[in-house]
């Protein structure tokens, strides 16, 4: 019982939880923040295993997450809502030669839709860093494809796509301060 708060500046860790494990239930909030170091795998805001019964509050500022960032919890864990935030020079998601891989974890999709994510992620202040954005199959581009809001001009082409990104593309929306996803529109062939 009671709210987690974790605080990294630097060194190094495989992963973090702001929660429990193997059934050890939060009654509380979790609070993560990676100023520095890095983050070899992941991050989850909720437990491995364990509930949260409340909020999930993850901010990176700077250092690295090497592969994915979670809202939720691992392993078909609960979390009552969850907030992530990217400023700084954070660096989330690998890459390969076939392009990035991992990124923050978007919930939706079909089939087997993805709930352990986030709706979408807050881009923080002086954003120079970059991020991948993993997206579920099945997203929808068409009545929700906001993934960050409080963004910046500029902040689109610090983000890559992966996951179910198959011809898609980030953008500015300068009208709602959001970067979204669409289709890329269509070239106009002139014969």
């Amino acid at each position: 019982t009671g709210d987690t708060k974790i605080t990294m500046t630097g060194g190094k860790v495989k992963r973090i939880y702001g929660g429990g494990s193997s059934g050890s239930s939060l009654t509380g909030d979790t609070y993560i923040t990676v100023s520095g170091g890095e983050v070899s795998y992941d991050i989850y805001g909720g437990g491995d295993s364990a509930n949260v019964t409340g909020k999930t509050d993850i901010t990176v500022s700077g250092g690295t997450v090497g592969h994915e960032i979670y809202g939720g919890g691992g392993n078909n864990s609960s979390v009552a809502s969850s907030t992530v935030t990217i400023g700084g020079n954070a660096q989330v998601g690998g890459s390969s030669l076939s392009g990035p891989l991992y990124g923050i974890v978007i919930n939706g999709g079909t089939n087997v839709a993805v709930k352990n994510g986030v709706a979408q992620f807050v881009i923080g202040q002086n954003f120079t860093g970059s991020v991948n954005v993993k997206l579920p199959k099945g997203f929808d581009v068409i009545s929700n494809p906001v993934i960050a809001t409080g963004a910046a001009e500029g902040d689109a082409a610090k983000i890559a796509l992966s996951g179910a990104a198959d011809g898609l593309e980030a953008y500015f929306d300068s009208s709602a301060q959001a970067n979204k996803v669409r289709k890329p529109p269509t070239p106009t062939s002139w014969s």
